[in-house]
């Protein structure tokens, strides 16, 4: 909605609440001297309101001292911003503001690009709104700050609904495409004192012990998913090639072969190693933090597929980011400062005490509602987060996933296993190149077994979902189908 006043303000958020920065309408394509009260320019106050809830944030830094390497990056990103509308389909990409047929269902959207600039510092943004089908609106907002001593690339992700209803909000984020473009420019990226790197492979005992020492430092500030293979072989195939693309510049990847896991397992112990084909995340402040661990027979009982866990996983990293990637302060201090050099301008345009009197009665009349509007917007904001929190909890709402897969306890060893004597049942629910993969099942109700004496990849399969060989017997069903069922005495 827009309120007509004396003065129009570049976007500032307040929560959701969005008041544009006291600047002259006219002022903006002409500024100086020529903007004066005589110009008959009108200001205006834009509010935009929308309950949107953050799902991801990234932060990029580069640091460089050059002044005119700095301006030259910034105008590299800009390039691409600017080729991104184009593929986006936008009317008018090199405009301020506009519309672009979105990729997404081919639904509608917005863009607009804000900036300020303060002393040798300066702050670009630019916003794609997209109204998706069933009243939904996905918002990416991309800012590129230059600090005076780096380059600050700041990224947030928001879903919500255009129109108020307490109800879940079903989202799939991803990686923005100019994520993957400005972390290709150059290997320099950091996120804090963490390097944001590609897919990693580690190999090796020694490589093992280098990695947990990585693991362990208390400077490193990006969370860390280590995929151990079994055999040569990880048990979601192509996991770290899809983890790494989804969650680049959020979280780093790596593979380790079994000399690796034996390495970070010298170093880390059993209890907080990763190995034989488990899955890991290390969070950032390595003695804080629990760090979830999927291992196989986990992934095995709940049926795993490489799809299902890596947007499992992809949700679970981006929520956090939305939580935990903290916004440029430099942002605020270069807005702050660039307002208040332009309201100094202005006040040099007015030449008598009525001329101020009558400027200092508006601004503060105006400056009173608007924060009385804002606080009655905050408060109806918070209820309504309140309520859609409630709603999703008695509905027992998941909405990127049907059913999650639960870790493992992160301080609990494996399974110790079958005792001497127990007879257990086993049954294959698919196959790799070296094994069977088996889940342990209850009796088939049959009495067809029959010996064992090959079977090679079973008896492989088995050792893997338990951990040990050490069997009596191992007999497969002769009337069973679908696999088949294998009965183990121990």
């Amino acid at each position: 909605m827009s309120i007509d006043v004396r003065h129009r303000r570049h976007s500032r958020p307040v929560g959701r609440l969005c008041v544009h920065d006291l600047t002259p309408a006219r002022a903006r394509d002409a500024s100086g001297p020529s903007a004066t009260r005589d110009s008959g320019f009108l200001f205006r106050w834009r509010v935009r309101y929308s309950a949107m809830q953050k799902v991801a944030a990234y932060r990029l830094e580069h640091n460089i001292t050059d002044d005119d390497a700095r301006s030259a990056e910034i105008d590299e990103i800009i390039g691409l911003l600017r080729k991104w509308l184009v593929e986006k389909r936008a009317d008018d990409p090199s405009a301020n503001e506009g519309e672009f047929r979105s990729e997404r269902d081919d639904s509608s959207g917005r863009f607009e690009w804000q900036q300020s600039e303060y002393e040798r510092r300066s702050w670009r943004m630019l916003r794609l709104s997209e109204e998706l089908a069933q009243g939904r609106q996905f918002e990416t907002s991309i800012s590129v700050t230059d600090t005076g001593r780096s380059v600050v690339v700041y990224t947030t992700l928001a879903s919500g609904l255009i129109s108020s209803a307490v109800t879940p909000v079903r989202t799939e984020a991803r990686c923005p495409r100019p994520i993957r473009g400005i972390l290709d420019l150059h290997t320099s990226w950091y996120h804090g004192t963490t390097r944001i790197q590609g897919l990693r492979r580690t190999e090796g005992h020694e490589a093992g012990r280098q990695l947990a020492d990585e693991i362990r430092s208390s400077s490193r500030t990006l969370p860390l998913i280590v995929i151990s293979e079994d055999d040569g072989e990880q048990f979601l195939p192509k996991l770290d090639k899809k983890l790494s693309r989804s969650l680049l510049g959020l979280a780093n990847v790596t593979v380790i072969d079994e000399g690796a896991s034996w390495g970070l397992t010298d170093v880390l112990g059993k209890g907080r190693s990763c190995y034989w084909g488990a899955i890991r995340i290390y969070w950032p402040r390595y003695d804080e933090n629990r760090h979830q661990i999927w291992r196989v027979r986990r992934l095995l009982d709940s049926g795993a597929t490489t799809e299902r866990f890596e947007a499992q996983i992809r949700s679970h990293v981006m929520r956090v980011s939305a939580l935990s990637a903290v916004r440029p302060k430099d942002i605020d201090q270069i807005r702050r400062g660039s307002d208040r050099a332009r309201m100094q301008h202005v006040q040099e345009q007015l030449k008598s005490r009525e001329e101020w009197e009558a400027y200092a009665e508006m601004y503060a009349s105006d400056n009173t509602k608007l924060l009385q509007k804002n606080e009655r917007l905050e408060e109806e904001n918070s209820r309504l987060r309140d309520e859609l929190q409630n709603a999703q909890a008695l509905l027992g709402a998941l909405p990127e996933h049907d059913e999650e897969i639960l870790p493992d306890r992160a301080d609990e060893e494996e399974d110790p296993g079958p005792t001497k004597g127990e007879i257990r049942y086993y049954k294959k629910i698919g196959s790799s190149r070296k094994m069977d993969k088996m889940v342990e099942t209850s009796a088939c109700g049959h009495s067809a077994w029959q010996s064992a004496h090959k079977a090679d990849k079973a008896k492989k399969g088995i050792e893997r979902y338990v951990g040990r060989r050490d069997w009596k017997s191992v007999q497969h069903c002769g009337s069973c189908t679908g696999g088949g069922m294998w009965k183990v005495q121990w």
